[in-house]
């Protein structure tokens, strides 16, 4: 087993890249070459909340990355609101319905982990190990599942289905009043998914557990049975290369530090549903209890609007105003680039 320990995930994508490079061997894959570990990978990230991505040469998309850990929290699975973010997204991972007449981007993800950690399994997995932790901050049985072997017409092993979980397992452990997690991926392309969107909605997710159980958040741990990239993607960054530095940390330097998202605990979930209602068309705008909601996500929801419009001077003004400055940083030099 190979391991990386890192600050936070932009010190954890170039130094996993270097690993790749370095150790990897060329295989191919369903979606192409890969290079990959020889071994799984285990990535300790000492500092999860540290999670956005600004370098160029990744070039991440910072409201993706945000609204889709939200959607996941909120235990949706349609296609339609990550569409709005990414063109294709729907086009290449949706399912729809028998008969169903609507385009690919208004189907539902299969493996969307937010539905099965609330709804897939007929309870909800993070309300069980809240209490659970909150009742015996020592209990090592609390599991999250996002992995479904039933037969009961979902199934990931048997059933033909356009994407399957990536990310099977969350185990839970306090230590020293902080939530560790340890997720484990039986395969993971680290730029897009691991050191990617991976990195946000699971540190998302360990900080609204931590907060609703009233401790801290500790440490993150990424155990990648299958850690590989693309080729085409290592291309795509080797030409970027010029533009600027892969390993860029505004963390480290103090240029920019990460906001509580959840300093209400017991009105996160009422706050995270009336979100996702008005981003996906309620008119009025909700009074949240959760300050980062209002201050954070309605601005990047709004700036991502107007971008779509077609006015990038009004969207980097938008998001300009978000309150986070990690968020805000990265959200405005997307839009830059856009511009430019």
């Amino acid at each position: 087993m190979y391991v990386s320990n890192v600050r936070n995930v932009c010190q954890a994508l170039p130094a996993t890249l270097r690993m790749l490079i370095e150790l990897g061997r060329h295989e191919d894959s369903r979606a192409g070459k890969v290079l990959v570990l020889p071994a799984p990978l285990m990535t300790v990230t000492q500092q999860p909340r540290e999670r956005v991505l600004r370098s160029v040469v990744r070039d991440a998309n910072p409201f993706f990355h945000m609204v889709e850990a939200i959607w996941m929290l909120a235990g949706w699975d349609d296609a339609a609101t990550l569409s709005f973010y990414v063109k294709d997204f729907g086009a290449r991972f949706a399912e729809r319905q028998h008969g169903d007449p609507l385009p690919e981007s208004s189907g539902f993800i299969h493996d969307a982990y937010g539905r099965r950690w609330r709804t897939a399994f007929d309870f909800d997995q993070l309300d069980a190990v809240v209490r659970r932790l909150i009742e015996d901050p020592n209990d090592r049985q609390c599991v999250i599942a996002m992995w479904d072997p039933s037969l009961r017409g979902q199934d990931d092993l048997l059933s033909v289905w356009r994407t399957r979980p990536c990310n099977t397992h969350l185990y839970l452990r306090v230590q020293e009043h902080c939530l560790d997690m340890t997720v484990c991926c039986r395969s993971n392309d680290m730029i897009w998914g691991g050191h990617g969107a991976n990195a946000v909605h699971f540190s998302v997710l360990q900080e609204y557990l931590a907060a609703r159980i009233d401790i801290g958040v500790g440490k993150l741990y990424q155990l990648s049975n299958n850690a590989h990239v693309y080729g085409t993607e290592l291309d795509r960054l080797e030409k970027r290369m010029g533009k600027g530095a892969l390993d860029y940390d505004p963390y480290t330097s103090g240029e920019v530090e990460p906001e509580p998202m959840f300093t209400e605990p017991s009105e996160i979930d009422k706050d995270i549903k009336s979100a996702m209602h008005w981003h996906n068309g309620d008119r009025s705008l909700p009074l949240f209890s959760n300050d980062w909601f209002g201050t954070t996500f309605v601005p990047a929801v709004l700036a991502f609007r107007m971008y779509r419009s077609g006015d990038i001077a009004m969207a980097i003004k938008i998001a300009g105003t978000i309150r986070s400055s990690d968020w805000r940083f990265a959200c405005v030099e997307w839009l830059q680039r856009r511009m430019k």
